[in-house]
Protein backbone atom coordinates (compact mmCIF):
# COMPACT_ATOMS: atom_id res chain seq x y z
CA UNK A 1 0.00 0.00 0.00
CA UNK A 2 1.40 3.14 -1.18
CA UNK A 3 1.72 5.88 1.32
CA UNK A 4 2.66 9.49 0.15
CA UNK A 5 3.06 10.35 4.19
CA UNK A 6 4.60 7.72 6.21
CA UNK A 7 2.44 7.10 9.29
CA UNK A 8 1.36 3.67 9.29
CA UNK A 9 2.65 3.34 13.06
CA UNK A 10 -0.35 5.57 13.93
CA UNK A 11 -2.63 3.47 11.81
CA UNK A 12 -4.59 1.93 14.00
CA UNK A 13 -7.45 4.51 14.26
CA UNK A 14 -6.56 4.78 9.94
CA UNK A 15 -7.94 3.45 7.13
CA UNK A 16 -5.80 3.06 3.53
CA UNK A 17 -7.56 4.07 0.40
CA UNK A 18 -6.34 5.21 -2.72
CA UNK A 19 -7.93 7.33 -5.71
CA UNK A 20 -10.01 4.62 -6.89
CA UNK A 21 -11.26 3.07 -3.78
CA UNK A 22 -9.19 0.43 -1.41
CA UNK A 23 -9.25 -2.53 0.32
CA UNK A 24 -9.40 -1.72 4.29
CA UNK A 25 -7.12 -4.08 6.63
CA UNK A 26 -8.63 -6.23 9.42
CA UNK A 27 -6.84 -5.73 12.57
CA UNK A 28 -7.14 -7.25 15.61
CA UNK A 29 -5.83 -4.44 17.76
CA UNK A 30 -6.22 -5.75 21.29
CA UNK A 31 -8.05 -2.34 22.02
CA UNK A 32 -4.71 -0.75 22.27
CA UNK A 33 -3.79 2.14 20.00
CA UNK A 34 -0.46 3.65 19.08
CA UNK A 35 0.57 6.83 20.85
CA UNK A 36 3.66 8.74 20.45
CA UNK A 37 5.05 10.84 23.31
CA UNK A 38 8.86 12.77 23.61
CA UNK A 39 10.06 10.87 20.50
CA UNK A 40 8.74 7.54 21.83
CA UNK A 41 6.16 5.11 21.27
CA UNK A 42 3.38 3.25 23.37
CA UNK A 43 0.10 2.09 23.38
CA UNK A 44 -3.54 3.07 25.18
CA UNK A 45 -6.49 1.65 25.45
CA UNK A 46 -9.96 2.74 24.52
CA UNK A 47 -10.19 4.57 27.27
CA UNK A 48 -7.51 7.25 26.68
CA UNK A 49 -5.35 5.03 29.68
CA UNK A 50 -1.82 4.46 28.92
CA UNK A 51 -1.41 0.63 29.05
CA UNK A 52 2.43 0.71 27.43
CA UNK A 53 4.42 3.04 28.02
CA UNK A 54 6.03 4.94 25.67
CA UNK A 55 9.29 3.15 25.18
CA UNK A 56 10.18 2.34 21.52
CA UNK A 57 11.90 4.18 18.58
CA UNK A 58 8.70 2.89 16.22
CA UNK A 59 5.28 0.81 16.92
CA UNK A 60 2.83 -0.31 14.75
CA UNK A 61 -1.09 -1.41 15.65
CA UNK A 62 -1.66 -5.14 17.15
CA UNK A 63 -2.71 -8.23 14.50
CA UNK A 64 -3.29 -11.47 15.93
CA UNK A 65 -2.36 -10.54 19.41
CA UNK A 66 1.12 -8.96 18.55
CA UNK A 67 2.81 -5.32 17.36
CA UNK A 68 5.66 -4.46 15.67
CA UNK A 69 7.69 -2.39 17.45
CA UNK A 70 11.11 -0.35 16.27
CA UNK A 71 14.23 -0.65 19.08
CA UNK A 72 17.03 1.30 17.62
CA UNK A 73 17.56 -0.09 13.78
CA UNK A 74 15.81 -3.26 15.08
CA UNK A 75 11.89 -4.47 14.56
CA UNK A 76 10.87 -6.89 16.67
CA UNK A 77 7.48 -7.74 18.82
CA UNK A 78 5.56 -7.51 21.59
CA UNK A 79 1.94 -8.46 23.50
CA UNK A 80 -0.62 -6.21 24.67
CA UNK A 81 1.12 -5.93 28.09
CA UNK A 82 4.59 -4.83 26.30
CA UNK A 83 6.46 -7.64 26.56
CA UNK A 84 8.64 -8.35 24.01
CA UNK A 85 7.82 -11.77 22.07
CA UNK A 86 10.37 -11.54 19.46
CA UNK A 87 13.32 -9.85 20.32
CA UNK A 88 14.29 -7.10 18.01
CA UNK A 89 16.86 -8.41 15.24
CA UNK A 90 14.77 -8.09 11.94
CA UNK A 91 15.25 -4.88 9.43
CA UNK A 92 11.41 -4.65 9.13
CA UNK A 93 8.86 -6.06 10.32
CA UNK A 94 4.89 -6.67 8.81
CA UNK A 95 1.79 -7.52 10.95
CA UNK A 96 0.94 -11.02 11.78
CA UNK A 97 -1.96 -13.04 9.65
CA UNK A 98 -3.19 -15.88 9.20
CA UNK A 99 -0.28 -16.89 12.31
CA UNK A 100 2.51 -15.28 10.23
CA UNK A 101 4.24 -12.26 9.51
CA UNK A 102 6.55 -11.28 6.80
CA UNK A 103 9.99 -9.71 8.21
CA UNK A 104 13.17 -8.31 5.89
CA UNK A 105 17.05 -9.70 7.06
CA UNK A 106 19.30 -8.12 5.51
CA UNK A 107 17.28 -7.69 1.52
CA UNK A 108 15.47 -10.29 1.36
CA UNK A 109 11.88 -11.19 2.98
CA UNK A 110 11.07 -14.59 4.29
CA UNK A 111 8.11 -15.32 7.07
CA UNK A 112 7.76 -16.11 10.98
CA UNK A 113 5.66 -17.68 13.28
CA UNK A 114 4.45 -16.14 16.79
CA UNK A 115 7.32 -17.90 18.54
CA UNK A 116 9.59 -16.23 16.05
CA UNK A 117 10.82 -19.90 14.34
CA UNK A 118 11.42 -19.24 10.48
CA UNK A 119 8.30 -20.57 8.46
CA UNK A 120 9.65 -19.41 5.05
CA UNK A 121 13.42 -18.98 4.46
CA UNK A 122 14.29 -15.11 3.25
CA UNK A 123 14.13 -14.66 -0.17
CA UNK A 124 11.91 -12.76 -1.82
CA UNK A 125 12.56 -8.83 -2.34
CA UNK A 126 9.63 -8.13 -1.60
CA UNK A 127 5.83 -9.61 0.80
CA UNK A 128 3.04 -8.99 1.72
CA UNK A 129 0.55 -10.22 4.46
CA UNK A 130 -1.07 -13.61 4.38
CA UNK A 131 -4.89 -13.18 3.10
CA UNK A 132 -7.08 -16.36 2.25
CA UNK A 133 -4.26 -19.34 2.77
CA UNK A 134 -1.61 -17.23 0.33
CA UNK A 135 0.61 -13.66 0.48
CA UNK A 136 2.15 -12.03 -2.49
CA UNK A 137 5.82 -12.25 -3.44
CA UNK A 138 8.18 -10.25 -5.54
CA UNK A 139 11.39 -11.56 -7.19
CA UNK A 140 12.93 -9.60 -9.21
CA UNK A 141 10.28 -7.35 -10.87
CA UNK A 142 7.57 -9.77 -11.02
CA UNK A 143 4.80 -11.03 -8.23
CA UNK A 144 3.46 -13.97 -8.04
CA UNK A 145 1.93 -16.10 -4.56
CA UNK A 146 3.29 -17.84 -2.09
CA UNK A 147 1.44 -20.77 0.37
CA UNK A 148 2.06 -20.96 3.78
CA UNK A 149 4.70 -24.14 3.15
CA UNK A 150 6.99 -21.85 1.21
CA UNK A 151 5.57 -23.24 -2.28
CA UNK A 152 4.90 -20.64 -5.10
CA UNK A 153 0.96 -21.27 -5.30
CA UNK A 154 1.29 -18.87 -8.49
CA UNK A 155 4.30 -18.47 -10.31
CA UNK A 156 5.83 -14.99 -9.95
CA UNK A 157 4.79 -13.51 -13.75
CA UNK A 158 2.95 -10.55 -12.83
CA UNK A 159 3.70 -6.99 -13.15
CA UNK A 160 1.46 -6.35 -10.12
CA UNK A 161 -1.21 -7.82 -7.88
CA UNK A 162 -3.17 -7.28 -4.56
CA UNK A 163 -4.65 -10.03 -2.41
CA UNK A 164 -6.53 -12.36 -3.07
CA UNK A 165 -10.05 -11.14 -2.03
CA UNK A 166 -13.94 -12.69 -2.03
CA UNK A 167 -11.94 -15.73 -4.29
CA UNK A 168 -10.23 -13.10 -7.18
CA UNK A 169 -6.84 -10.84 -7.03
CA UNK A 170 -6.02 -7.94 -9.08
CA UNK A 171 -3.24 -8.64 -11.04
CA UNK A 172 -1.09 -6.16 -13.71
CA UNK A 173 -0.25 -7.49 -16.88
CA UNK A 174 1.98 -4.68 -18.77
CA UNK A 175 -0.30 -1.35 -18.16
CA UNK A 176 -3.58 -3.09 -17.21
CA UNK A 177 -4.93 -4.32 -14.61
CA UNK A 178 -7.54 -7.68 -14.73
CA UNK A 179 -8.83 -10.58 -12.17
CA UNK A 180 -7.03 -14.23 -11.16
CA UNK A 181 -8.79 -16.87 -9.19
CA UNK A 182 -6.52 -18.83 -6.86
CA UNK A 183 -5.23 -21.41 -9.25
CA UNK A 184 -3.56 -18.13 -11.42
CA UNK A 185 -5.91 -18.06 -14.09
CA UNK A 186 -7.33 -15.03 -15.70
CA UNK A 187 -10.93 -14.49 -14.14
CA UNK A 188 -10.93 -10.89 -16.06
CA UNK A 189 -8.70 -10.19 -18.78
CA UNK A 190 -6.36 -7.19 -18.06
CA UNK A 191 -8.45 -4.14 -19.86
CA UNK A 192 -8.35 -1.80 -16.77
CA UNK A 193 -6.32 1.11 -15.89
CA UNK A 194 -6.40 0.59 -12.24
CA UNK A 195 -8.53 -2.08 -10.17
CA UNK A 196 -9.38 -2.78 -6.92
CA UNK A 197 -10.92 -5.26 -4.77
CA UNK A 198 -13.89 -6.85 -4.51
CA UNK A 199 -16.04 -5.44 -1.72
CA UNK A 200 -19.74 -6.43 -1.48
CA UNK A 201 -19.43 -8.23 -4.54
CA UNK A 202 -18.41 -5.19 -6.41
CA UNK A 203 -14.93 -4.02 -7.19
CA UNK A 204 -13.82 -0.10 -8.52
CA UNK A 205 -12.05 -0.06 -11.50
CA UNK A 206 -10.80 2.73 -13.85
CA UNK A 207 -11.01 2.77 -17.41
CA UNK A 208 -9.18 6.09 -19.11
CA UNK A 209 -9.98 8.82 -16.67
CA UNK A 210 -13.11 7.86 -14.96
CA UNK A 211 -13.80 4.86 -12.41
CA UNK A 212 -16.65 2.58 -11.68
CA UNK A 213 -18.02 -0.35 -10.41
CA UNK A 214 -17.90 -3.95 -12.14
CA UNK A 215 -19.57 -7.04 -10.40
CA UNK A 216 -17.43 -10.62 -9.57
CA UNK A 217 -18.32 -11.77 -13.82
CA UNK A 218 -17.01 -8.01 -15.10
CA UNK A 219 -20.29 -6.71 -15.96
CA UNK A 220 -20.49 -2.78 -15.15
CA UNK A 221 -23.11 -2.10 -12.04
CA UNK A 222 -21.91 1.45 -11.74
CA UNK A 223 -20.22 2.59 -15.45
CA UNK A 224 -17.46 4.50 -14.80
CA UNK A 225 -18.46 7.93 -14.26
CA UNK A 226 -16.68 9.38 -11.59
CA UNK A 227 -13.34 11.74 -10.99
CA UNK A 228 -12.25 9.54 -7.99
CA UNK A 229 -14.24 6.98 -5.62
CA UNK A 230 -13.32 4.95 -2.12
CA UNK A 231 -14.37 1.35 -1.85
CA UNK A 232 -18.33 0.41 -0.72
CA UNK A 233 -18.79 -0.14 3.08
CA UNK A 234 -22.07 -1.05 4.60
CA UNK A 235 -23.61 -0.34 0.84
CA UNK A 236 -21.87 3.06 0.84
CA UNK A 237 -18.96 4.09 -1.26
CA UNK A 238 -17.66 8.03 -1.65
CA UNK A 239 -17.37 9.68 -5.02
CA UNK A 240 -15.96 12.54 -6.78
CA UNK A 241 -17.77 14.25 -9.48
CA UNK A 242 -15.97 17.37 -10.45
CA UNK A 243 -14.34 18.91 -7.31
CA UNK A 244 -17.01 17.75 -4.99
CA UNK A 245 -17.82 14.28 -2.45
CA UNK A 246 -20.75 12.88 -1.70
CA UNK A 247 -21.81 9.19 -1.16
CA UNK A 248 -23.53 6.60 -3.53
CA UNK A 249 -25.60 3.48 -3.45
CA UNK A 250 -25.02 -0.27 -5.06
CA UNK A 251 -27.05 1.42 -7.49
CA UNK A 252 -24.88 4.93 -8.04
CA UNK A 253 -27.63 6.67 -6.55
CA UNK A 254 -26.03 9.68 -4.94
CA UNK A 255 -27.35 9.32 -1.59
CA UNK A 256 -25.64 11.79 0.48
CA UNK A 257 -24.88 14.98 -1.98
CA UNK A 258 -21.90 16.04 -2.83
CA UNK A 259 -21.06 18.50 -1.04
CA UNK A 260 -17.43 18.05 0.52
CA UNK A 261 -13.94 18.66 -0.31
CA UNK A 262 -12.92 15.27 0.83
CA UNK A 263 -14.54 11.91 2.04
CA UNK A 264 -13.49 8.41 3.57
CA UNK A 265 -14.97 5.28 3.93
CA UNK A 266 -17.87 4.45 6.09
CA UNK A 267 -16.59 2.52 9.75
CA UNK A 268 -19.77 2.11 11.34
CA UNK A 269 -21.83 4.90 11.55
CA UNK A 270 -19.39 7.81 11.11
CA UNK A 271 -17.56 9.10 7.99
CA UNK A 272 -14.69 11.86 7.91
CA UNK A 273 -15.14 14.73 5.60
CA UNK A 274 -14.16 17.59 4.97
CA UNK A 275 -15.57 21.23 3.96
CA UNK A 276 -13.40 24.14 2.58
CA UNK A 277 -10.72 23.47 5.72
CA UNK A 278 -11.38 21.48 7.76
CA UNK A 279 -12.30 17.54 8.64
CA UNK A 280 -15.25 16.37 10.48
CA UNK A 281 -17.64 13.44 10.66
CA UNK A 282 -20.86 12.79 9.46
CA UNK A 283 -23.44 9.90 9.60
CA UNK A 284 -25.36 7.89 7.75
CA UNK A 285 -27.84 10.26 6.47
CA UNK A 286 -25.32 13.07 5.59
CA UNK A 287 -25.61 15.16 9.10
CA UNK A 288 -22.66 16.74 10.41
CA UNK A 289 -22.24 15.00 13.79
CA UNK A 290 -18.66 16.15 14.58
CA UNK A 291 -18.04 19.38 13.62
CA UNK A 292 -15.72 20.03 10.93
CA UNK A 293 -12.63 21.61 13.12
CA UNK A 294 -9.41 18.87 12.26
CA UNK A 295 -6.44 19.52 9.97
CA UNK A 296 -6.68 15.73 9.10
CA UNK A 297 -8.99 13.08 10.66
CA UNK A 298 -8.77 9.16 10.91
CA UNK A 299 -11.59 6.55 10.60
CA UNK A 300 -12.98 5.03 13.78
CA UNK A 301 -11.71 2.00 14.75
CA UNK A 302 -14.33 0.42 17.82
CA UNK A 303 -14.94 3.75 18.40
CA UNK A 304 -11.86 5.48 18.27
CA UNK A 305 -10.55 7.78 15.81
CA UNK A 306 -6.98 9.59 15.33
CA UNK A 307 -7.37 13.24 14.91
CA UNK A 308 -4.74 16.21 14.13
CA UNK A 309 -5.10 19.91 15.01
CA UNK A 310 -1.95 21.63 13.93
CA UNK A 311 1.05 19.81 14.64
CA UNK A 312 -0.70 17.81 17.39
CA UNK A 313 -2.55 14.59 17.31
CA UNK A 314 -5.20 12.53 19.84
CA UNK A 315 -7.77 9.98 19.42
CA UNK A 316 -11.39 11.24 19.97
CA UNK A 317 -14.50 9.28 21.17
CA UNK A 318 -17.98 9.12 18.86
CA UNK A 319 -18.75 12.66 20.27
CA UNK A 320 -15.91 13.98 19.22
CA UNK A 321 -14.28 14.09 23.00
CA UNK A 322 -10.64 13.81 23.29
CA UNK A 323 -10.00 11.03 24.90
CA UNK A 324 -6.09 11.09 24.92
CA UNK A 325 -4.19 14.15 23.33
CA UNK A 326 -3.44 16.31 21.67
CA UNK A 327 0.16 15.81 21.72
CA UNK A 328 3.13 16.86 19.90
CA UNK A 329 3.98 13.28 17.59
CA UNK A 330 6.95 12.45 16.18
CA UNK A 331 6.17 10.23 12.78
CA UNK A 332 8.42 7.73 12.13
CA UNK A 333 8.98 6.19 8.59
CA UNK A 334 7.27 2.34 8.96
CA UNK A 335 8.19 -0.58 7.36
CA UNK A 336 8.42 -0.30 3.88
CA UNK A 337 5.51 -1.41 2.04
CA UNK A 338 5.05 -3.73 -0.75
CA UNK A 339 5.67 -1.94 -4.21
CA UNK A 340 3.70 -2.03 -7.35
CA UNK A 341 0.38 -3.13 -5.73
CA UNK A 342 -1.69 -0.11 -6.39
CA UNK A 343 -1.23 2.45 -8.65
CA UNK A 344 0.45 5.71 -7.08
CA UNK A 345 -1.43 7.73 -4.68
CA UNK A 346 -2.15 11.82 -5.66
CA UNK A 347 -1.73 13.55 -2.99
CA UNK A 348 -5.23 15.90 -3.00
CA UNK A 349 -7.74 17.72 -1.06
CA UNK A 350 -9.70 14.64 -0.82
CA UNK A 351 -6.76 12.48 0.56
CA UNK A 352 -5.77 12.06 4.60
CA UNK A 353 -2.62 11.80 6.09
CA UNK A 354 -3.35 8.91 7.95
CA UNK A 355 -2.63 6.32 5.37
Amino acid sequence: MLRFLAVSVIAASALVFSSCGDKEGTRDTSGLYVISQEDRHGYINKSGTVVVQPQFDGAEPFSESLAAIKVGTSYGYIDPDGKIIINPQYDRAQPFSEGVAAVRVGDKYGFIDPEGNLKINPQFDEAGEFVDGTARVRTGTKWGFVDPDGHMAINPIFDGVHDFIMGFAAAKVGSRWGYITHDGKIALNPQYDTAEDFVEDVAAVRVGQKCGYIDLEGKPVVPPQFAEERRFSGELAAVKIGSKWGYIDHSGKIVIALLFEGALDFSGDRAAVRDEKKWGYIDRSGKIVITCQFDEAGQFQDGVALVQLGAQRGYIDLSGKFIWGPVNWKVVPPPAPPAAQKPPRKASRGTSIFD
